[in-house]
C-alpha cells in the first residue's frame, strides 16, 4: 500500500508541475480502494518567543536554527562537521595558518534578487565584531584582525594569530551590504525582517506570534516546494499538539523521552547532540598520576551499562572527545571495552597489593588505595558515577562519589580536590578544543605541549586533510596518556506527526536540514469527505 501510495503522490506532484499548479497547498487524491488523503505543502514548527529575526543580535536558540534556513554562509558543515563551500567556490590557506582567501560563488542572490558580493562578506564580518558579546556568531570572528576585498568575488580574512580560527569558524549568515548600516544592524529590533540568500524568504511575520516562511525564488541553494510556519507556544505541552496535527515536528533533549512519548501517536528519529559525558582524571592526584592507572580505571568500567541504565540509551557509545565521525574519522565506539582482567593485570604490574588483607589495595605506604569521584547534581550523570565506583570498586580499591551543587562542582575541579569528576562538555559546531587541551577548561592538570599544538594547529587556516590528521593525532595521544575517558554522546531526539512524509536529516546545529523536501499527508475520515 505505501508504495502504491508514493506511486500516486509523486504522479500527482508531476502533473501539477506540468499544469503550472506548484504554487497549491494542498492537494486531495484517491488511495487504495475510496480512501481518500490530502497532501499539504505547509509544515508547522512549535517555537518560544522569538524576539528578534535579527541574527546579529539575537542569542535566541529558535533564531539560530532558522536564521540557516533564509541565509547562507561562506561555508557550511557536513554531516561530519567538516566544512565544505556554500557562498566559496575556491579558496586557499597561507602558510602561516593565519589567512584564508576566498573566492565567491557569482550566482547567489538575495531574496530581493541583488547579487551576494564581496562588500557583503566584509560588512557582515564587520557587523558581528561590532556587535561583541551581544551576537551569538562572536565567538567565531573574534580572532579576526582584517578582512579585505578584491573585486567583486574575492575576500581575504587574516587571523590575529594561528589557532584563532579558520575556515570551519566562517560559518555565519552573510547580511545584505545594501540594505543595512552596521551602527544599525548591531540594534535589536522585533520587527527586523531579514533578507538572505538561502532556501526561504520571509513572507509574514507577527513578532511573538507567528513566522511564515516560503521559497525564495533567487536562491542558488535548494528551491523548496513547502512554506514552513513557526507558531509561537508559550505554555501547552508540544507532544500533544504534534499528536493533533497541529506540530509536524519539535526535538526532544529529555533522555527520558520514550516515556514522555508514550503510546502517543508520534514517529522519532534520534541524532547525536554536541553533549560529550567524559571521566576527567586528576593526572596531579597521586593515586592516578600514572596512565597506567588511569588505564586499569578504564578497563574496569562498562560504558554500555552506563548508557543503558544511566541514560536510557539515549546516548551512543565515543572513543573519542569530538563528534562521533568527526571530519569521516571512524568512531570505533568504547575507547577500553570493559576488561577486568586487562585491569588486574595492570595493577599487578603497578606493584598493587592488599598487604593488611582488608580486601582493599593499598598503597606504599600501606595505606588504603582510595579514589574519590565527583559529580554534579545532573541526575544521569550520578547514576553514571554510582556504575563507575562499583566498577573501581570490582578491583578491590575503595571508591567514593560525591555529589556537589553546581557551583561547589566547579570550585572543585578549579581547585583540582577530586581524583575522577564525571562531566558534561558541551562543543561548538567549531570544535575549538584549545579550551579542555591546556587552556582555562582543562582540569586534568595533565601538561603536554604537543598536545596543546595539535589542538592550536587544528584551530588554524589549515586544509582539511591537515585537519583529519591534527585530530587523529589528538585521539591517539588521548587513548595513549587518558586525560580524559570518552564515554557517550547524548543524543537527541525528532518527535514528527505521523503525517510529515520525507528524509529527516537533523543535526544538533542544523535541526532543519533537509526540510525543503518535507510535507505531510493525511488520510482523511469520512465526515472530511462529505465536506
Amino acid at each position: 500500500m505505501y508504495k502504491k501510495i508514493l506511486y500516486i503522490l509523486v504522479s500527482i506532484l508531476i502533473a501539477a508541475v506540468s499544469a503550472g499548479c506548484s504554487g497549491n497547498i494542498t492537494d486531495i487524491f484517491t488511495g487504495d480502494g475510496d480512501q481518500q488523503y490530502e497532501e499539504s505543502k505547509t509544515v508547522n514548527f512549535a517555537v518560544s518567543d522569538i524576539r528578534t529575526l535579527n541574527p546579529v543580535v539575537s542569542r535566541d536558540e529558535d533564531t539560530y536554527f532558522i536564521s540557516k534556513l533564509i541565509y547562507q554562509s561562506l561555508f557550511i558543515l557536513d554531516d561530519n562537521l567538516a566544512p565544505d563551500g556554500e557562498l566559496v567556490s575556491d579558496y586557499k590557506v597561507g602558510s602561516d595558518g593565519k589567512t584564508v582567501t576566498m573566492t565567491l560563488v557569482k550566482d547567489a542572490c538575495f531574496s530581493d534578487g541583488e547579487k551576494v558580493q564581496a562588500d557583503d562578506v566584509k560588512f557582515s564580518i564587520e557587523s558581528y565584531m561590532a556587535a561583541g558579546s551581544k551576537s551569538i556568531y562572536y565567538s567565531k570572528v573574534k580572532g579576526i584582525s582584517s578582512v579585505t576585498t578584491d573585486g567583486k568575488y574575492k575576500v581575504k580574512v587574516r587571523f590575529k594569530n594561528a589557532g584563532d580560527g579558520g575556515v570551519k569558524n566562517l560559518t555565519f549568515p552573510i547580511l545584505p551590504a545594501h540594505l543595512y548600516k552596521t551602527a544599525e544592524i548591531t540594534q535589536r529590533d522585533s520587527s527586523f525582517r531579514p533578507v538572505g540568500s538561502g532556501s526561504y524568504k520571509v513572507a509574514s511575520y507577527k513578532s511573538g506570534s507567528k513566522l511564515v516562511l516560503s521559497k525564495n525564488k533567487y536562491t542558488n541553494s535548494i528551491v523548496p516546494d513547502n512554506r514552513l510556519v513557526f507558531t509561537v507556544y508559550s505554555d501547552g505541552n508540544v507532544l500533544n499538539l504534534a499528536e493533533g496535527n497541529l506540530v509536524s515536528f519539535t526535538v526532544n533533549k529529555n533522555i527520558e523521552r520514550q516515556t514522555e512519548v508514550g503510546s502517543k501517536s508520534l514517529k522519532t528519529s534520534d541524532f547525536c547532540s554536541n553533549q560529550l559525558e567524559t571521566v576527567i582524571f586528576n593526572c596531579q592526584s597521586e593515586i592516578l598520576s600514572s596512565s597506567e592507572m588511569r588505564k586499569a580505571i578504564a578497563y574496569s568500567i562498562d560504558t554500555e551499562e552506563i548508557i543503558s541504565k544511566a541514560y536510557y540509551n539515549s546516548a551512543v557509545s565515543t572513543n573519542t572527545l569530538f563528534y562521533p565521525g568527526y571530519l569521516g574519522i571512524e568512531n570505533t565506539g568504547d575507547l577500553y571495552s570493559q576488561d577486568t582482567k586487562k585491569a588486574e593485570d595492570i595493577l599487578k604490574e603497578l606493584g598493587a597489593k592488599d598487604t593488611d588483607k582488608d580486601g582493599i589495595l593499598n598503597t606504599d605506604d600501606g595505606g588504603n588505595i582510595k579514589i574519590t569521584i565527583i559529580v554534579n547534581s545532573d541526575q544521569a550523570r550520578n547514576s553514571a558515577a554510582q556504575i563507575i565506583e562499583e566498577s573501581i570498586e570490582s578491583l578491590d580499591i575503595d571508591a567514593q562519589v560525591v555529589t556537589l551543587s553546581d557551583s561547589e562542582y566547579r570550585k572543585r575541579l578549579r581547585n583540582g580536590k577530586f581524583d575522577i569528576a564525571f562531566s558534561g562538555i558541551s562543543f561548538s559546531e567549531c570544535y575549538d578544543v584549545r579550551g579542555i587541551l591546556g587552556g582555562s577548561s582543562d582540569y586534568t592538570g595533565y601538561k603536554d605541549r604537543t598536545l596543546q599544538k595539535l589542538a592550536v594547529e587544528l584551530n588554524s587556516c589549515i586544509e582539511e586533510e591537515k585537519m583529519i590528521e591534527c585530530a587523529a593525532d589528538i585521539n591517539e595521544n588521548i587513548k595513549d596518556n587518558l586525560n580524559y575517558y570518552p564515554v557517550c554522546y547524548r543524543t537527541y531526539a525528532v518527535i514528527a506527526s505521523n503525517e510529515l512524509t520525507g528524509e529527516i536529516s537533523s543535526m544538533f546545529n542544523d535541526i532543519y536540514r533537509g526540510c525543503e523536501g518535507w510535507y505531510s499527508v493525511y488520510q482523511l475520515d469520512a465526515s472530511d469527505e462529505e465536506k
